[in-house]
């Protein structure tokens, strides 16, 4: 078979995505804001790139949950029809925010260089800018992370049934976490930088930084370790007992945060907590307790279809909101927080449009046109 049945949805998975991408547009739009805040609350909205890591996890336990056989492990359908089933759904929407961010491209990129230029749009558009860190956010940041995921749906027809066939998954998945401590005390020691989480990092300006954030092999650990974590979660051990960790890990997470516990910049940003952010999917994925059963509400399930083009098109929306407030004499004062409010609200309602007209009719169709060949071997 070219082509798997899907399996039901989890409910408290999806719902979970919009506030991870949420918590991401707050963290690029309160840039503004954050010196106004108290620290404590500063210290945790601060923390809203980890977000990213739990996508990557995120990623991995949706993919093995979705296409994999549970008991062999093997790819349920064919490679081809896999990676066809990701184009479809990653690249219309990636697109329009290629397109929507090129009024905004143009004046910052565009240095009479038509190589230069050309370069960074077609490593955009491609989906490769991750693997050139000077590249990577260049034209619409928030690409980059696509474009690491665009390396995780290469490699998952082989590596998925891989991993789901070892016969020690929570030493393998230890082995993900070490690998990705390494990498970063590697680059804490090739390129130390002061330690900070905050907005405004010290650390964007760092080479060897950029190398550690964007670089689609160090990210691989993290899309592993989701892949193992589903693993773990499907053998069969019950989690019913630990549903309190829906609540406590995000929570203790944040406490630390707040306080700025006096964990390394690189440490935070990759890897430290990724075995957190695996058990926390697997307690919400268990789908007992009332985390759960708020992000499997109906309402958040909606938000959370939604928020793939929310997170793609934010930056473009907060740039052509700037551009289209200065041109109106600045009747909103962008460092405030009716303009952060109307922009979010903005960005939401565009994705919904998005989402509805574009994303989800343009991947039905496509699947549409790949179920003919599911009856070929």
């Amino acid at each position: 078979m070219t082509v798997a049945a899907a399996r039901p949805a989890i409910p408290a998975l999806t719902g979970l995505r919009f506030f991870l991408a949420a918590a991401i547009v707050v963290y690029h739009y309160g840039v503004a804001q954050a010196a106004r805040l108290p620290d404590v609350i500063r210290n945790v909205l601060g923390g809203g790139f980890m977000a990213v890591d739990v996508f990557f996890l995120l990623s991995g336990f949706v993919m093995a949950y979705n296409y994999l056989d549970h008991k062999d492990g093997l790819l349920r359908g064919s490679p081809h029809a896999f990676w066809r089933a990701r184009v479809a759904r990653i690249v219309p929407v990636y697109w329009i925010g290629m397109l929507m961010f090129t009024p905004l491209a143009i004046p910052q990129l565009w240095r009479g260089d038509a190589a230069a230029f050309g370069a960074i749009f077609v490593s955009a558009a491609m989906l490769v800018q991750a693997w050139a860190p000077p590249l990577a956010v260049l034209w619409n940041p928030p690409g980059w992370s696509l474009s690491v995921e665009a390396f995780f749906y290469l490699v998952f027809p082989r590596l998925g049934p891989t991993l789901w066939r070892v016969r020690r998954p929570y030493t393998a998945a230890g082995a993900c976490w070490v690998a990705l401590l390494a990498a970063a005390v590697l680059v804490s020691r090739l390129d130390p930088h002061p330690a900070a989480w905050a907005w405004g990092e010290a650390s964007d300006a760092c080479d060897w930084n950029k190398v550690l954030n964007f670089n689609p092999l160090l990210r691989l650990p993290e899309f592993a370790a989701g892949i193992l974590a589903c693993r773990i979660w499907r053998q069969g051990a019950t989690w019913q007992s630990l549903a309190f960790l829906q609540w406590a890990l995000p929570m203790g997470i944040a406490i630390l945060l707040a306080w700025r516990a006096p964990l390394n910049a690189d440490l935070v940003a990759l890897g430290f907590f990724c075995p957190v952010f695996a058990a926390w999917l697997i307690v919400l994925a268990e789908a007992r307790g009332g985390v759960s059963r708020f992000l499997a509400l109906p309402a958040c399930v909606r938000l959370g279809e939604w928020s793939y083009a929310l997170y793609i098109l934010h930056v473009p929306v907060w740039g052509l909101m700037l551009s289209a407030n200065r041109e109106n004499g600045e009747w909103l004062n962008p460092d405030e927080l009716p303009f952060l409010t109307l922009t979010f609200v903005t960005a939401v309602g565009l994705s919904a449009a998005v989402s509805r007209f574009i994303e989800i009719p343009y991947r039905r169709a496509f699947l549409r046109a790949l179920q003919p060949a599911a009856t070929h071997a």
